[in-house]
């Protein structure tokens, strides 16, 4: 994903293995992440910046249920600019 200013995400090969849809896009505060698990799984996001420092983890390991997820990300702490999410 990447996050454009004020803040935006976009990853087609995310989006076309996942269902994944980051509204609303941009944002300079709240987003929502949704995506589509086939199986129960082990689940990582993170914030990082465009070099691929770790800025924030939002979700660290957790198992989720196959089926569509949803998780709301805060992003107001963050300058303007290019981000990636990595799920």
């Amino acid at each position: 994903f990447t996050v454009f200013t004020p803040t935006s995400i976009f990853s087609p090969a995310i989006t076309d293995s996942y269902g994944l849809t980051v509204g609303p896009n941009p944002t300079a505060s709240i987003t929502t992440l949704t995506y589509t698990l086939k199986s129960s799984e082990y689940v990582t996001i993170e914030i990082l910046d465009t070099q691929g420092k770790l800025l924030r983890t939002v979700v660290k390991e957790e198992i989720q249920n196959a089926g569509e997820q949803q998780r709301t990300i805060d992003l107001s702490n963050l300058l303007p600019g290019v981000y990636m999410v990595q799920v």
